[in-house]
């Protein structure tokens, strides 16, 4: 199954050495001795290290925070690869943004595809369906023979990585979804040219250096001594829980001019009481990223008590499926990962100004 909603992402393996704890990941020639080798390419990405050498031959290095536990991967991929299969919608995306859908020989589940080609390749067969998870068909993987199998690390009795190479499929895992900014996130993308060879990372470096240089003007040029209070998250049983300050949402918010009411918090995500939101209700202007939920029914029926908080009675909450598969897929966590620039302007725009002026994809829209 396709993993969209938070926590999705994993390339050539040679030297695999997984280790748990806070241990260095080795391999006959750790990255740190390959004194011939740029290890410059990365500027924003924390759990990416990439390098190239004057072969154009590329080497990556991994890092996945499980709970307490460190894993730590290496990559070495000399030759561009021809079959991939690609089990979370992320990895998806960034090869939609190179154009190198071709490459995708299976995924995870299609009804979460967002992407109208590749899900209509979904439908007539041309991609293979072999689901993830503890629902992963390992049958389907073995009759494919893909190249390489692109899949995540959770730390859950879920993780397939393990079984898949003692299968004798190569696993690529990517921790994208672990990176605290939207400019780390999208970084990955270099990743993913690397591994299509030296001409497709030129294209993947291109495209980023110009979400970067976009975003980075776009957040000097805006910046207003007016900023709306977010909230951001969901109740469940009386628990709210939110993203941390030192989280993607949270970033993405202050980069758009808003101020988001835990921004000075140092984790990635909090758990709060309901009760707490309630009686701060008043103080919020804006609500985004409410779970699941699209519609105010919606979220009424899973929390009665919504209607107290301030955006709620203002009719402003924002949620970010504003663009959908024909099947529900939410691109947020597919095309959007890769394009922070835009997403950028279409949450101050939308959300800070009420309004769109441009083209801006519409990811974030009033579920009002």
């Amino acid at each position: 199954m396709l993993t969209f909603c938070g926590k999705v992402g994993v390339i050539i393996v040679i030297c695999i050495f997984s280790i748990w704890g806070c241990d260095k990941s080795t391999s006959k020639t750790p990255l740190s001795k390959k004194d011939s080798w740029d290890c410059s390419l990365i500027k924003y990405a924390k759990n990416l290290q990439l390098c190239k050498n004057e072969n154009s031959n590329y080497t990556a290095k991994i890092f996945f925070f499980l709970g307490n536990d460190t894993l730590v991967r290496e990559f070495e991929f000399n030759t561009p690869v021809k079959s991939l299969a690609v089990l979370s919608s992320a990895q998806l995306g960034y090869l939609e943004h190179l154009n190198a859908t071709w490459v995708i020989k299976g995924v995870g589940d299609i009804k979460y595809i967002s992407h109208m080609p590749l899900f209509e390749k979904g439908k007539k067969g041309e991609i293979i369906e072999v689901h993830s998870g503890n629902e992963l068909n390992y049958e389907k993987l073995i009759a494919l023979n893909p190249d390489y199998v692109m899949t995540f690390a959770t730390g859950g009795e879920n993780d397939d990585y393990k079984r898949l190479e003692k299968l004798g499929l190569k696993a690529i895992l990517t921790s994208e979804w672990q990176e605290n900014t939207p400019l780390g996130k999208a970084e990955w993308i270099k990743l993913y040219g690397a591994i299509l060879g030296d001409s497709t990372y030129k294209v993947a470096d291109s495209i980023f250096n110009a979400q970067a240089m976009g975003y980075q003007k776009w957040v000097k040029e805006n910046k207003s001594l007016i900023c709306p209070k977010v909230l951001a998250g969901m109740s469940y049983g009386g628990i709210w829980y939110a993203p941390g300050g030192n989280s993607y949402t949270a970033n993405l918010i202050k980069d758009a001019g808003g101020c988001y009411y835990w921004a000075s918090d140092s984790s990635r995500e909090l758990r709060l009481s309901l009760e707490e939101i309630i009686a701060k209700g008043d103080s919020f202007d804006i609500w985004i990223n409410p779970s699941m939920y699209s519609t105010k029914k919606e979220i009424l029926a899973a929390e009665p008590r919504a209607d107290l908080i301030k955006p709620f009675k203002e009719s402003k909450i924002y949620q970010n499926d504003g663009i959908k598969g024909p099947m529900g897929g939410n691109d947020f966590f597919e095309g959007a990962v890769s394009k922070p620039f835009d997403v950028l302007k279409n949450l101050h725009q939308c959300i800070f100004e009420g309004e769109i002026r441009d083209s801006t994809p519409l990811w974030y829209h009033n579920i009002f």
